[in-house]
């Protein structure tokens, strides 16, 4: 059952994609080593992410297992995310518990985000965020935001 609800999940968000009905919000992780990189743009085919309004776990293939995701330390939001229209960022670095550094926060555009639930659960290794560059105006959820972190003082 989850093989085919994978496989259903990966269909629509690649005819989404394909379709245009995404296009303009998809984001996308690229991972050397120990370091990633959140990019905005992209095709489905290259290590997708999350894709317009929500995050799908389940689309992305890269770490089904959660294997790679706690073995990342640096997190770099590139300039081109400036371009997300996106209304959720509810889980984007859940499970990322080797985390100590995001790079170029301010990069990410989150003037239409509303959900931001569970957005750094997990991240137990870092220490410290500067999070005034992100615009709250439309955010309407939060919880979770911040749990098990518990390294987090700043």
């Amino acid at each position: 059952m989850k093989d085919i609800k994978k496989l259903i999940l990966t269909l629509v968000a690649l005819l989404a994609v394909t379709t245009g009905a995404w296009a303009q919000d998809f984001l996308y992780l690229e991972v050397e080593g120990t370091s990633a990189t959140i990019k905005y743009g992209g095709d489905a085919s290259n290590n997708p992410y999350f894709v317009g309004d929500a995050w799908y776990q389940e689309v992305g293939t890269w770490d089904d297992e959660y294997t790679t995701r706690p073995t990342i330390t640096t997190v770099t939001i590139d300039g081109s995310c400036k371009n997300f229209s996106g209304t959720s960022l509810g889980s984007l670095f859940i499970g990322f518990s080797g985390l100590t550094t995001i790079n170029g926060l301010d990069n990410l555009n989150t003037a239409n985000v509303q959900d931001m639930e569970y957005m750094f659960a997990d991240c137990s290794s870092l220490t410290s965020l500067d999070l005034s560059s992100l615009n709250t105006a439309s955010l309407t959820t939060m919880s979770n935001m911040f749990a098990y972190c518990s390294k987090l003082t700043t």
